[in-house]
């Protein structure tokens, strides 16, 4: 935990919620469990993802990467670029403009 305050972290980041992981709970595991859910409501085949980005302030684990480890879980294509992007608490809003638009 960071001695910050609620306040401290919306007015720098726009963060407005925290959350503790469970102790069973990796960044892999909640990884995984969002992009099924990403898959999901976009109604997308898994074949279709052309690159996965994680954003992230962990480093465990380091190699293969979170997203290496993600991509694997969910039988992703294996000469898919992935990788992790170490941004801190915002990691997601650098990882974002990564999408595709088409």
């Amino acid at each position: 935990m960071v001695e910050t305050s609620d306040k401290w972290i919306m007015e720098r980041t726009g963060i407005r919620e925290r959350r503790i992981a469970a102790e069973e709970e990796t960044n892999v595991t909640m990884g995984r469990l969002a992009l099924e859910r990403a898959i999901e409501n976009a109604r997308i085949d898994p074949k279709e993802i052309e690159m996965l980005v994680v954003g992230t302030n962990t480093n465990d684990p380091a190699w293969p990467s979170a997203a290496g480890h993600i991509a694997s879980h969910l039988n992703l294509d294996r000469k898919m670029p992935f990788f992790d992007l170490q941004a801190g608490c915002t990691g997601f809003n650098y990882s974002w403009p990564w999408r595709s638009n088409s």
